[in-house]
């Protein structure tokens, strides 16, 4: 018998469209999984959003 596994962190890259459909979606936020949006700026000006 193999041994359990357990899965703690997941990393997409994902087109805009479904990013915002997922982001919209009570079903992910609130049984899925946590889901945490994030937005990291650069001190040249450079940024992205990531969930």
């Amino acid at each position: 018998m193999l041994p359990r596994v357990t899965l703690n962190h997941l990393y997409l890259y994902l087109d805009q469209a479904t990013r915002d459909a997922i982001v919209a979606s009570p079903f992910m936020r609130q049984e899925f999984a946590v889901l945490t949006v994030n937005t990291a700026a650069m001190d040249d000006g450079r940024q992205w959003t990531g969930a």
